[in-house]
């Protein structure tokens, strides 16, 4: 395997990822890195949040690629590390790398790097893709606004509701961890009535099951959400899931994996590079996997923002 030693190397592990399977990768993986890598700083993340405080220190120890292992959540607070608490870009060259662990995977399928083996190819080669970031403000659990960037897919309304159950199935694979939250999500769900916006084209104010604002294509464990968006184009793919029964939200699962769903007559396709959403009631967030805030919410393009190693698939 060539070396690819001429950045400076740290690596960001969340062992407890996928019910400890980041670990057991890192570990098959990890002679391989050496080889690769030489050096290399190796940093373990021990709470909600770490990461993002662990890949700021090493920016700002000169760090030129930071590795992010764990799953969609992981990689979340791995990208807001490349930010400092005032929104500003540390290290704007700074090349981010991806390992396969977490429940999810979402951001990954998109870039093509769905197992090991494609995912130390594209460590391994010097192709980078400039991938959009969104900014998201919303309302934290305490009610004060809060600013926080994204990768993936941002969402609210069912979604954010399923990522609330999502930690109490955590031992199950990926796909079956989001089912089993979404089948307990489905007890107690109701459509609340939101105000949307994109941009300067589209303002709508109707009951919603889903709004996803999608940077990547995929949400929920393999969910193609999004299937047109392009995670390097500078906007946003926002589909809306409209309304819905238990029981249209059960057939929808028919179609959502494999893009189909768009042509349902209860889901919209919007493009945008600015989406507001309000309500009058508690409409919870899925940010990248993750549960985070409430409405009301502003989303925002910021184009090209870092910088992602990836597979000659996507040149």
């Amino acid at each position: 395997m060539s070396q690819v030693t001429d950045l400076k190397t740290t690596l960001i592990i969340n062992e407890r990822a996928g019910g400890g399977a980041m670990l057991d990768c890192f570990r098959r993986l990890e002679h391989r890195l050496v080889d690769m890598f030489g050096d290399f700083e190796l940093r373990f993340t021990e709470s909600r949040g770490h990461a993002t405080e662990l890949v700021r220190e090493a920016l700002e120890s000169g760090a030129q690629r930071i590795i992010a292992g764990g799953g969609d959540g992981t990689v979340n607070e791995v990208v807001n590390g490349f930010f400092d608490r005032d929104g500003k870009a540390l290290a704007p060259e700074t090349v981010l790398g991806l390992l396969p662990g977490g429940t999810g995977g979402d951001l990954r399928r998109t870039l093509g790097l769905q197992d090991e083996e494609s995912a130390i190819a594209a460590l391994a080669g010097r192709n980078t893709l400039p991938c959009d970031l969104g900014l998201l403000t919303y309302r934290d659990e305490q009610g004060q606004t809060r600013r926080r960037h994204f990768i993936n897919i941002a969402s609210f309304g069912f979604s954010g509701s399923v990522d609330r159950f999502v930690a109490n199935f955590s031992a199950l694979p990926g796909q079956w961890a989001y089912l089993a939250a979404t089948a307990r999500a489905m007890m107690d769900f109701t459509n609340p009535t939101v105000t949307l916006t994109v941009d300067d084209h589209f303002e709508a104010q109707a009951p919603i099951t889903t709004v996803a604002v999608a940077n990547g294509k995929y949400f929920g464990a393999g969910m193609m959400v999004a299937p047109e968006a392009k995670i390097d184009d500078g906007l946003f793919n926002v589909t809306v899931l409209g309304a819905m029964t238990r029981l249209e939200l059960l057939g929808l699962a028919r179609t959502i994996y494999d893009g189909t769903h768009l042509a349902e007559g209860k889901v919209l396709a919007l493009q945008g590079r600015v989406v507001e959403a309000t309500s009058d009631e508690e409409v919870p967030l899925d940010v990248d996997g993750e549960a985070l805030g409430w409405l009301p919410a502003r989303f925002e393009v910021i184009p090209e923002a870092v910088k992602v190693c990836v597979g000659e698939v996507l040149r």
